[in-house]
């Protein structure tokens, strides 16, 4: 693939492949717009395949011109899509550049890989060295709110989620200075887990009766739900019957932790999932404040007795065969 092209294509930074190496280019889409290059097999050139149709995946990410067919711009690469807890991917490269971007920062990395919300870990630069964390943080809000615009609403990014580092900070790097992200990653794993730790913790202070839970729950669903399934919502109408994906669940959970008061009690990460209706979930958060037993079953806890009653199998036996030399031959036509 090159940048070749007419005298009259200004789309420089785009590259096309030729007719002879097309036939054997396979573009498959990892998120909306992005796709991912792979080399089919009969390419003279390939001489390794990482699937079992002899194919090569190269995890290089592209984005298609709006107009000129065969024209790739690249992206990043698919070891850098961050994949979280519901699935949802986020693709770091170019939020990570806007916030590199300001001059208080000399990197800034997004990580969140199974959880439920990326985080942004940033390495101050030198023009930094004499503000606090939160005072840095405070600086930031303007670039973030930036950077966000261009990030989808499951990845928007809070101050809560920033992890400051200090000044100075040595991590993984390569020959050129960009960051080795897999190794970032297991060297501030404590940090990492501290940020999730510190963001979970449940903040709220409204106390809540029930029929307020209920009311308030209501509310709040009606913010995130699409127009045409909000008349179907009833007290007792199950989530997930009216299209509330994990998404959605994530977003409620986030809210109702940093918003009621549950004794200091944290909600589960499937709570929405555990208790999926606006009354159950009430009272369920009524009884967090309050006291008492509940006497919902999680889905957790389902899995492991399911994985408890039906993981044990008798031991396989071998017997002597003894019809050896004995076939059964059918005379039937």
């Amino acid at each position: 693939m090159t940048s070749f092209r007419e005298i009259d294509d200004k789309a420089w930074d785009y590259v096309r492949a030729g007719n002879v190496v097309r036939p054997y280019l396979k573009w498959e889409e990892q998120s909306p717009g992005i796709f991912e290059l792979v080399v089919l097999d009969g390419w003279t050139s390939k001489v390794a395949s990482n699937r079992q149709d002899g194919s090569y995946a190269t995890k290089d990410l592209f984005t298609p011109h709006p107009t000129i067919p065969n024209a790739w711009k690249y992206f990043a690469r698919l070891d850098d899509t961050i994949v979280l807890m519901n699935g949802e991917k986020v693709v770091p490269n170019t939020f990570e550049h806007l916030i590199r971007h300001d001059k208080l920062v000399a990197e800034a990395i997004l990580f969140g890989s199974g959880k439920v919300r990326p985080g942004l870990m940033i390495i101050p630069s030198d023009a930094a060295k004499d503000l606090s964390a939160d005072d840095l943080r405070r600086e930031l809000v303007p670039v973030l709110n930036e950077a966000n615009k261009d990030m989808p609403g499951y990845a928007q990014m809070t101050l809560d989620m920033v992890e400051i580092l200090p000044v100075g900070t040595e991590y993984p790097r390569t020959d050129k200075g960009t960051v080795i992200r897999a190794a970032f990653y297991r060297k501030f794993d404590a940090e990492i887990e501290k940020v999730y730790d510190s963001a979970d913790v449940p903040s709220g202070e409204l106390c809540l009766s029930a029929p307020e839970l209920e009311e308030y729950i209501r509310a709040e669903l009606l913010k995130i739900l699409p127009p045409g399934s909000s008349g179907l919502l009833a007290d007792d109408t199950d989530f997930f019957s009216i299209g509330i994906d994990s998404l959605q669940a994530i977003q409620l959970r986030t809210v109702l932790s940093k918003n009621i008061e549950t004794n200091k009690t944290k909600l589960g990460s499937n709570i929405v999932f555990d208790f999926p209706s606006i009354k159950v979930l009430a009272e369920e958060l009524y009884r967090m404040r309050t006291g008492g037993k509940s006497n919902v079953v999680s889905v957790v806890d389902k899995m492991r007795g399911l994985i408890s009653k039906y993981s044990v199998f008798e031991p396989h036996v071998p017997i002597q065969n003894s019809n050896e030399g004995n076939f059964l031959v059918s005379l039937e036509k």
